[in-house]
């Protein structure tokens, strides 16, 4: 007879699509634990938004909830000392309704996907909460330079210390929350998209390559800072692919068509073809936290990384062959004029990368395979 199937609630701020890097794992995630899983779903939606549709007759939508200013403002009073991207979902009503179906449902697990979900870890009981931090907040508000990182870490370290699990996705991060907050967490790994895993390189191009969402201000500063300090000390025989959607601010997308060398592509179905093939891909961060997914998916494709010391955080030592680091406009210049790294090197490194590659470890924690000890 077989095991009767382990009933999960999955509390999310943003509708599970393949939409953003964090919202594709969640969605592959949900995917992943409806084999072995009852899941109920709780997610959060801007109006706009489709609504989503499960991909498993196990995934039962229990609440889709309507993201608002309003909505958000309230959260806000509601905890008036709780940095407020903590409480940027927090709904009372919502509330009440999730305590009264954790107290007539027997939920083996209540999983907290994002920072934005935590506060409703603080306020819902159950022996088996686990939490997802996407990032480590104290951190991402550290690089922004700005007096809010007290508030955030005297937040998060509340907030953390309400699940008996805490996962993030590197073993930096880990260590990170270690020290700032003496809270024990696991490292997982994000599941690599099926194009990622399935981009072969078949030659080296004569390109580099930058992708990203370009409506995030981590990405859109790089790409900036890059083409104000580094674009005019390079050959322009050096020719550079621009991939991602989002909307980049204007004046650096006006800046940018206008160059000769450069192809702004946009979104692309398929961007990891193009990667796949590319020199290396360029990642001169300066913001931001956690680990960098773009410069994953590019391992995953067999490409190598020209990147600064923030766009490489996290990722294993083992893959240090494959990542060029460069901090300094001169080091970029450096590095990419005098660029090689053969079809052979890259073939090599997509086989090893996947080879490697380990995404299993909250399925098992829920399995029962991976304990605190």
């Amino acid at each position: 007879m077989d095991a009767p199937l382990i009933k999960l609630l999955f509390i999310t701020p943003y509708t599970p699509d393949n939409q953003g890097v964090g919202v594709s794992y969640s969605s592959q995630l949900l995917h992943e634990l409806s084999k072995t899983c009852y899941v109920d779903l709780v997610y959060f939606r801007y109006k706009e938004d489709k609504p989503y549709k499960p991909v498993h007759d196990n995934i039962h939508v229990l609440k889709s909830q309507i993201i608002s200013t309003k909505q958000k403002f309230m959260g806000f009073l509601s905890s008036p000392f709780t940095f407020p991207l903590f409480t940027a979902r927090k709904n009372k009503e919502l509330e009440s309704f999730l305590k009264e179906r954790i107290n007539s449902n027997k939920y083996n697990y209540i999983y907290f996907d994002f920072s934005q979900t935590f506060s409703y870890a603080a306020c819902l009981n159950h022996p088996n909460k686990i939490l997802m931090a996407h990032d480590v907040i104290a951190q991402k508000y550290s690089r922004m330079k700005t007096y809010l990182r007290p508030w955030a870490i005297f937040s998060e370290r509340r907030m953390l210390n309400k699940g008996r699990a805490v996962f993030t996705f590197s073993e930096k991060d880990c260590e990170l929350i270690k020290s700032l907050y003496k809270v024990n967490s696991f490292s997982t790994t994000f599941f690599l998209n099926l194009n990622v895993l399935n981009a072969y390189p078949t030659m080296v191009g004569n390109y580099f390559v930058f992708f990203g969402d370009w409506g995030r201000i981590e990405n859109s500063e790089a790409l900036g800072w890059f083409f104000d300090n580094v674009y005019n000390q390079l050959s322009k025989d050096i020719s550079f692919k621009i991939i991602g959607g989002g909307r980049m601010p204007e004046v650096l997308k006006q800046k940018i068509v206008q160059l000769s060398n450069v192809e702004y592509l946009g979104f692309v179905d398929d961007p990891y073809k193009i990667i796949a093939n590319a020199k290396a891909e360029i990642a001169p961060l300066h913001m931001g936290a956690g680990v960098k997914v773009k410069c994953v998916e590019a391992l995953g494709a067999g490409t190598p990384i020209i990147g600064t010391e923030v766009a490489f955080e996290g990722i294993g030592e083992q893959y240090r062959g494959a990542m060029f680091m460069a901090n300094k406009p001169e080091e970029f210049v450096k590095i990419i004029n005098t660029f090689d790294y053969p079809l052979d090197r890259k073939k090599h490194l997509k086989k090893y990368f996947i080879e490697n590659y380990n995404d299993k470890q909250i399925l098992k924690y829920i399995k029962g395979e991976l304990s605190h000890g």
